[in-house]
């Protein structure tokens, strides 16, 4: 059971120590309407550091949330995510791990854990029953209500200083890379691109109507014909130099997502150094409860949807 919820345009709610306020004189664009921007590397491996936090952070929080639990009597592990830049958007595997591996899925045993792990004792420690309720909203992004006595509020407390500054930073930050999706896929180029993979492909017979739709088509297929429409694959990919185009129309809608979330670089940059110290403390004095204090005080700002792009 995953227990984030699903992103919602939203009313921008300001607080003290909110995200956005050293941003209130430039008002954030509306993620709805990224275009394509030309692409610089450097400006990509920035935003990657930006939108997901280090794998250190993750771990220790998620530590707390399991010592938390159980300090209730009860059993939580959240789940385990492997987020970057390059998976935000599935276009199936790259053309290396087709000539490698083929559509080879992960052994299980590499397989990250997709879901939530726990007991009723557990569900109730970490969502909270009886404490302050709040909700946290970063642009288009919502972390829905929270319960303040829960073990989930207070992990975002004890990493990140403020459970409003981790719950914008660990839970709704990564979503902007996701957001590339609606773009990208509505994109002229890229469906050009997808509908020309696709008939190279149906010259062989084979229906399949996008990338990351052709491992699911080989599954259905007999051995002799799976590894047909693999050879056929790499084929179509080779000849249209499909992999490089994908990767750099994609590249230059995470630029959007740059130059929308650029503004916000100082508090991101913060958060991540205050965390780093709140790790360091851990290592030394690992605690079980971190009271959430200074919940978000909502305030009447203008909509991303409303703010002209």
């Amino acid at each position: 059971m995953s227990l984030l919820t699903s992103p919602r345009k939203s009313l921008i709610l300001l607080a003290t120590s909110s995200l956005l306020l050293s941003a209130c004189a430039s008002q954030p664009q509306n993620f709805q309407d990224l275009t394509a921007q030309e692409a610089q590397e450097d400006h990509l491996t920035q935003l990657s550091t930006w939108i997901f936090p280090s794998s250190e952070l993750e771990t220790a929080r998620k530590a707390f949330v399991q010592r938390c639990v159980e300090a209730s009597g009860g059993h939580y592990r959240e789940p385990e995510s492997s987020q970057s830049l390059e998976t935000a958007v599935y276009t199936g595997p790259s053309l290396q791990a087709l000539k490698e591996t083929g559509y080879q899925a992960p052994a299980p045993e590499q397989a990250p854990q997709a879901f939530a792990d726990y007991d009723q004792a557990g569900l109730e420690a970490y969502l909270g029953q009886e404490g302050e309720k709040f909700t946290v909203n970063f642009m288009e992004y919502s972390s829905g209500e929270l319960d303040a006595s829960g073990c989930q509020a207070q992990s975002y407390q004890y990493i990140y200083g403020t459970a409003e500054e981790g719950i914008k930073q660990a839970l709704l930050a990564p979503h902007f890379a996701q957001s590339i999706g609606r773009a990208l896929t509505e994109d002229d180029q890229y469906r050009q691109l997808q509908e020309d993979w696709s008939a190279c492909l149906a010259e062989e017979g084979f229906s399949v109507v996008s990338t990351d739709q052709a491992a699911y088509a080989a599954s259905q297929l007999g051995a002799e014909e799976s590894q047909k429409l693999l050879a056929r694959d790499i084929s179509c990919r080779e000849k249209a130099d499909l992999d490089t185009k994908l990767a750099d129309l994609k590249s230059s809608y995470l630029e959007a997502v740059y130059q929308r979330l650029e503004p916000f670089k100082e508090d991101f940059e913060r958060i991540q150094q205050t965390a780093a110290q709140k790790v360091e403390e851990d290592k030394a004095n690992s605690q079980a409860t971190s009271p959430v204090t200074a919940l978000p005080t909502p305030s009447g700002t203008p909509s991303a949807e409303a703010t002209s792009s």
